[in-house]
């Protein structure tokens, strides 16, 4: 985040969800001066309606499963901010529907996020395509079809 607000002093960061490591991440913006840029909302019951206040979706996972969160951003047209693993690639579509980055890359990251400030449009035309592809491909009849053939070619193997 400093050198996101070294670009973009307005930014404003906002860290939805609870955790172990709240506590030091509250002491690090107050020894980095940022404090008065982020906002540690804690756990909500509403997080995906708050999305629609946001102009862009970070989420640095070191680790992720299938990820619901994506779809509920997805679902706001938000453009996403990722690391590239676990399962994120298969709904994430880097350069299209956001930007992936490696895991613990600081510099990847605070890169992503500015070049989205910077690119309005891209941001834009991200958070629509990802809205369509949530429409396409991770609907419920979608997902029922995609389980529907991985099962008919399990069962034809066997025959």
């Amino acid at each position: 985040m400093p050198e996101v607000l070294r670009q973009y002093p307005k930014a404003q960061l906002v860290i939805v969800g609870d955790g172990e490591l709240r506590k030091e991440l509250e002491q690090s913006a107050k020894q980095l001066n940022i404090s008065h840029n982020i906002h540690f909302l804690g756990y909500r019951d509403n997080a995906a309606a708050l999305m629609s206040s946001f102009d862009i979706f970070v989420h640095p996972s070191r680790w992720e499963g299938f990820g619901l969160v994506f779809l509920e951003a997805m679902a706001a047209s938000l453009p996403i901010i990722a690391t590239n693993v676990s399962a994120i690639p298969e709904i994430v579509q880097n350069d299209e529907t956001g930007l992936l980055v490696p895991v613990d890359d600081s510099q990847a990251l605070s890169k992503a996020i500015c070049t989205l400030l910077a690119d309005r449009d891209l941001a834009k035309k991200m958070g629509e395509k990802g809205h369509q592809r949530l429409n396409q491909k991770f609907t419920t009849k979608a997902m029922v079809e995609q389980t529907s053939t991985v099962y008919k070619k399990l069962l034809s193997a066997d025959a």
